[in-house]
């Protein structure tokens, strides 16, 4: 499991005691422990968000949960008509572990709704009236193809999934609604025919704007999850972690032969390494919605950025190191070599550690003080005298070996074993040595930042928006996806509007609307994604009936209990989707939309009566959730992206040409630096 390393011991010995961390009130203290964040972070922060996200859907469901006079204004809020069911879907696909990633979704998310409404407002402008019994057959057939347009273009530009969702839920709903004979409830603001209380662009709006509120007060409330808080932990993490590899590195080659537990922990902490290093990138792009790029926030991002690249390339020299480790066999001189070199490289470890840890609790704070600047370089002056003496003391250790073996045996004889006996200590130094000047420079940018802040790099590189949009869109991946999305979409968007017999009802958006939910670019077994689809919407909404026809009264045990339900579930689905990965979170996030939805949807039943449960409804609903997930099936089966086999063997392919590349580059005489990193590789 990715939370693996969360049970390992991270220090070693007398250097596992406690650094100073990220200060936190008595009060935020209390609710972690309450959440058993002491015991099992992991969980806990799974856990936590849960709670969160369950009681935002509770609140979010008021108006439909509570009967009808129990507070006057949800009455006439509820029957307003700008408030609907949808918005848990909304919710769902919003709510995220920090208000950066939250504020980003939302944003998208808003993005997404204003291309929608500003996309029907231009079929507004072609046809005021839209679709009319007695109109010509052109408006049908223009209005058709001006929304097969959009949904294409949409589908195929480099958005993200739940603008898309967003954008296009809403717009294929408007889309069937102008198309069918008669007024849609969609005008121009202070139109002659605009109502705002049945206007279905302002109801989407409301809809949006209270999905998007609780959504991020559920991250701030009851004390804000910041993403660059989280920046800065993950920093913390790191660098410990960073500081306890190395030391497990040098307390393994130290050892006369392999020791497999050791080697096991050396492992299990490169990749929680690589793990938190991920992480941490994707928070400090997040945390810019939590600044907007000003401030001192902005500076200290700045900050973590370099640091985090730093962490990389020193990420870069420990597995260059275990690669050898891996690869290499002790010799008989290692043993020696390593107990002579010891103590100068346990002193570059603590000295790099110290000069780490000084600099990262100035790139926290933002702001380079004279202090910090004394402090700075007198940590860089001491991981440079020691990387010094380490590379003294191991010229003269090696030295000293080289002549004890020259006169027993032939120079070539001594080059190879010399090579041999002595590479696992080699690699260990001059990597260390590296480490130690990748922290010295990192040292010397934040110094050079106090009176030159521009001298870092920017927090935020990368494409424009506009740029951004087309990115990568023609790769074969991408086309793909948007033929099949597209090829789903215009078939469920048919279906409903010619209908079938009793199945089906004319003008009917529900097929279309439940196919961009599900829609996913997936590259892998089809049939697992499918399947998971089909178990989650049925598992929701027959769930969901379940519990209202069981608590549909209007007493109050009966909605109480009914709240507890939704709460219960509510958790227990966000906790899976967060906790699983793959099709597990993916069948959890759509059982708890459809679930919650059922939940939810209708009003309760009189005291002393019985729920009278819409069936047909119901089962109209199932067939074209079902429907929906059929087509999916049938189209990626017609335009088959190919099977997850080819794509491993193709990625295999790629991994090698990658290697061979930086190969021809690293030895290439004609170029001077080859230290780029772009993650190609590892992708």
């Amino acid at each position: 499991p990715d939370d693996e390393g969360d049970r390992l011991p991270l220090l070693v010995g007398a250097q596992a005691e406690a650094r100073p961390s990220r200060k936190m009130s008595a009060y935020v203290l209390a609710i972690r422990k309450l959440c058993l964040h002491d015991r099992n972070s992991a969980f806990a922060l799974k856990a936590e968000l849960a709670w969160r996200s369950a009681v935002g859907l509770i609140l979010l469901g008021l108006p439909f949960l509570l009967p009808d006079g129990t507070w006057s204004l949800l009455d006439a809020f509820q029957g307003s008509g700008v408030y609907s069911v949808s918005v848990v879907t909304f919710y769902m696909l919003n709510v995220n572990p920090t208000v950066g990633q939250t504020l980003a979704s939302v944003a998208g998310s808003l993005r997404g709704l204003a291309f929608a409404v500003a996309s029907k407002w231009v079929l507004r402008l072609m046809f005021p009236e839209g679709v009319m019994d007695d109109s010509p057959p052109y408006v049908f057939w223009i209005g058709a193809a001006y929304g097969t347009v959009v949904l294409s273009l949409t589908m195929f530009l480099n958005i993200k999934p739940a603008t898309k969702i967003v954008s296009m839920c809403s717009f294929l709903d408007w889309w069937m609604l102008f198309l069918k004979p008669g007024d849609d409830n969609f005008h121009f603001p202070f139109a002659p025919h605009w109502d705002p209380w049945k206007d279905n662009a302002v109801g989407a709006l409301v809809t949006t704007l209270i999905g998007a509120s609780l959504a991020i007060a559920g991250c701030l409330l009851p004390y804000p999850l910041l993403a660059l808080d989280n920046a800065k932990d993950g920093a913390e993490e790191l660098v410990t972690q960073m500081a306890s590899v190395w030391r497990l590195m040098v307390e393994y080659l130290n050892s006369d032969k392999r020791h497999a537990y050791m080697q096991d922990r050396i492992y299990r902490n490169l990749r929680r390494l690589e793990a938190l290093n991920a992480k941490m990138e994707s928070h400090i792009d997040d945390s810019w919605w939590e600044c907007l790029g000003l401030g001192r926030r902005q500076r200290s991002r700045r900050k973590l950025r370099r640091l985090d690249k730093a962490i990389q390339d020193s990420y870069d020299c420990i597995y260059s190191v275990w690669g050898a480790v891996e690869q290499v066999e002790w010799g008989s001189k290692h043993a020696e070599l390593m107990h002579q070199v010891s103590p100068q490289i346990k002193g570059l470890v603590d000295a790099g550690e110290a000069l780490v840890w000084t600099c990262m609790a100035t790139a926290m704070d933002g702001v380079v003080s004279d202090s910090d600047e004394r402090s700075i370089q007198e940590m860089a002056d001491k991981a440079s005298e020691a990387d010094r003496a380490l590379c003294v003391a191991f010229a003269q250790s090696r030295g000293a070996l080289r002549r004890s073996l020259s006169g027993m045996i032939s120079e070539e004889e001594l080059g190879m074993q010399y090579v041999d006996e002595l590479a696992l200590p080699h690699a260990l130094v001059f990597h260390l040595s590296a480490w130690a000047h990748i922290m010295e420079e990192f040292a010397g940018g934040l110094m050079r930042s106090k009176s030159n802040p521009d001298s870092l790099p920017k927090a935020d590189p990368g494409p424009g928006v506009f740029a951004q949009l087309v990115e990568g869109v023609w790769t074969f991946d991408n086309r793909n996806f948007a033929l099949r999305a597209v090829a789903t979409l215009l078939l469920g968007f048919g279906i409903g509007v010619v209908g079938y017999k009793d199945l089906v009802p004319r003008y009917d958006g529900g097929i279309a609307g439940t196919s961009i939910v599900l829609l996913t670019n997936f590259t892998g077994s089809a049939i697992v994604k499918n399947l998971g689809r089909v178990q989650g919407v049925v598992l929701g909404m027959v769930f969901g009936q379940i519990v209202k026809e069981i608590f549909g009264s209007c007493a109050w045990h009966s909605v109480l209990c009914l709240g507890v339900c939704i709460f219960a579930y509510s958790w227990t689905m966000v906790f899976t989707l967060r906790s699983a990965s793959g099709t597990y979170a993916y069948v959890g996030t759509l059982a708890a939309i459809f679930g919650v939805q059922g939940m939810m949807d209708g009003q309760c039943a009189p005291v002393g009566g019985d729920l009278a449960i819409d069936k047909a409804g119901t089962f109209d609903s199932i067939a074209c959730n079902v429907i929906a997930c059929g087509l999916i099936v049938a189209v990626d089966m017609i335009f088959y992206p190919g099977r997850a086999s080819s794509y491993a063997i193709d990625s295999l392919d790629k991994c090698f040409t990658q290697v061979d590349g930086a190969l021809a580059v690293h030895f290439d005489k004609q170029v001077e630096t080859v230290r780029e990193r772009n993650r190609a590789f590892v992708s």
